[in-house]
């Protein structure tokens, strides 16, 4: 086996490494979400740190699907 080939096992441990990390994150946006309601608008810090998450879960989704890799066992279906 040459170094570019991976087993099925490691190959599944990517994908649920993939899965958890997108679901923490998305877990995440939604905290961050929720604590800053009674927050209003105004809080840039708040807005900027739920704007992060949104960029990294858009890139993380626009990456799968250049890859053509299956949004819903990623976590990232809509």
């Amino acid at each position: 086996m040459n170094e570019l080939e991976i087993t099925k096992r490691e190959r599944d441990s990517y994908k649920y490494y993939l899965h958890d990390v997108i679901y923490e994150l998305q877990e995440s946006y939604k905290r961050h979400i929720e604590e800053s309601k009674g927050l209003g608008n105004g809080d840039a810090f708040e807005n900027g740190v739920k704007h992060g998450y949104y960029c990294a879960l858009d890139l993380l989704q626009s990456q799968a699907e250049v890859f053509s890799l299956p949004l819903k066992e990623l976590g990232l279906e809509d």
